[in-house]
């Protein structure tokens, strides 16, 4: 619906705004850094890893945790 649809914007631009708050400017300098961690921070993702996948919140949590670090740290320990 039209409805839903707005209302799916609406809260991918005010995560997308939290993200510019909290990111590190490098992190925002690189666009492509940047879009990556906007995707993987989504609700998409989560609702991949959790039903989809079917992982526990720990385990979902540490994949997300993998990957953004993956990404905007590549020298960040995994496993923290």
């Amino acid at each position: 619906s039209e409805l839903l649809e707005r209302q799916h914007r609406a809260l991918n631009a005010h995560l997308r705004r939290v993200l510019q708050g909290v990111a590190p400017a490098s992190v925002q300098a690189d666009a492509v850094c940047f879009e990556a961690l906007d995707l993987l921070l989504s609700f998409e993702s989560w609702h991949r890893l959790r039903d989809d996948q079917g992982l526990g919140v720990a385990r979902a949590q540490a994949v997300l945790r993998a990957a953004c670090l993956a990404i905007a740290d590549p020298g960040a320990d995994r496993n923290a």
